[in-house]
């Protein structure tokens, strides 16, 4: 089960915005942020660590 099945909203460790779930990711919404944090074993790692931000291309697609 997902945290927002269970009625969790997550934000972004990093700048506090609202987090997406993707298929295999969640991906912040903020703009300025544009992390992405990987989905692993059905257990989102929420860590900000050193993966670069998204490129911009890349974070719109994934926000829709």
């Amino acid at each position: 089960m997902y945290p927002e099945e269970a009625g969790i909203k997550l934000i972004c460790p990093d700048c506090r915005q609202p987090l997406l779930r993707r298929e295999t990711m969640y991906v912040c919404t903020g703009e300025g942020c544009r992390r992405a944090y990987p989905i692993i074993d059905e257990i989102p790692k929420l860590v900000v660590g050193d993966e670069p931000p998204l490129d911009l291309e890349a974070w719109k697609q994934a926000i829709r």
